[in-house]
């Protein structure tokens, strides 16, 4: 038997039909059979269709740093019948709440979370949105203060200051490093790479290294101090000169200096053209 199945405007010749409403409302359907004799019958049923809730929101921000992130989620779900709505969170953390107007999210580690939206209608019609936001690492930068040859934290003047660059990072970031010291040298590191410089003048100098993840800013730093020893300046005066052997004693007077104050060792050594010496402390 020929079928004219129709809802509406929609209409169709087939024995079994699917259709799917585009707008809620109540929707009459009829079907009607006719034989090739024109013998026909039909038959009418009312179908109610609710609306699907269209679920959405927005974030304040969705890249945020793991020390002090909060995420604040505006629910911007709607629907156009008068059907009460039920909102679930679940943060991609492995927890969840419901409602319509969440407080802020705090996350405590860094990585990407799924955030996902559910919108149930009292009908039982839903919708679902989902969006990621990301925790940026804050790295504590380490470092430590040597010479090419160990670490120390003393150094002579003009003496090569190398910091080597230690840090550990989980995130990819990307990452910049920036090093600065306390008489205004400022320069830039690599992580895993050695930054140097020299001091001419004496004195304790403070070195603070700053880690930057450029995918949200979130900075930190550490620092360390180390002292620069000057350079004396050796000086000395002899009397009697000349002197006869075995009647004299040559006097040997230092007039040494150290510019930073701190006391000197001294070491004497007399030689003569034969490569005798002679040393005293």
């Amino acid at each position: 038997f020929p079928v004219t199945i129709y809802s509406g405007k929609a209409q169709s010749p087939a024995k079994n039909w699917q259709y799917s409403f585009s707008k809620f409302g109540s929707y009459s359907v009829v079907l009607k059979t006719k034989y090739q004799t024109g013998c026909e019958d039909s038959t009418k049923a009312t179908v109610l269709v609710y609306d699907q809730p269209k679920a959405k929101f927005s974030v304040n921000d969705s890249i945020q740093c793991d020390k002090g992130n909060s995420f604040k989620f505006t629910n911007e779900s709607s629907i156009g019948s008068t059907d009460l709505l039920y909102f679930t969170w679940t943060w991609g953390d492995g927890n969840s709440v419901t409602g319509s107007s969440p407080s802020a999210k705090t996350y405590s580690t860094w990585g990407t979370y799924p955030v996902k939206l559910v919108v149930l209608s009292s009908n039982n019609c839903s919708d679902t949105f989902r969006r990621s936001v990301r925790i940026a690492e804050t790295a504590k930068p380490k470092f430590t203060v040597g010479n090419y040859a160990n670490i120390t934290r003393v150094f002579c003047e003009n003496e090569t200051v190398v910091i080597d660059n230690q840090s550990i990072t989980n995130d990819p970031g990307p990452w910049k490093y920036r090093l600065k010291f306390s008489n205004g040298l400022d320069t830039t590191a690599n992580l895993g790479l050695n930054a140097w410089s020299v001091f001419p003048q004496f004195g304790v100098y403070t070195a603070v290294l700053q880690s930057v993840n450029t995918v949200s800013d979130c900075i930190d730093t550490a620092s360390d101090r180390f002292t620069v020893l000057s350079i004396p300046s050796a000086n000395f005066s002899v009397s009697p000169n000349p002197l006869c052997a075995l009647q004299q004693v040559l006097s040997l007077q230092s007039t040494s200096t150290n510019a930073d104050g701190n006391a000197l060792k001294h070491t004497w050594i007399i030689a003569d053209s034969s490569g005798f010496t002679k040393s005293a402390e």
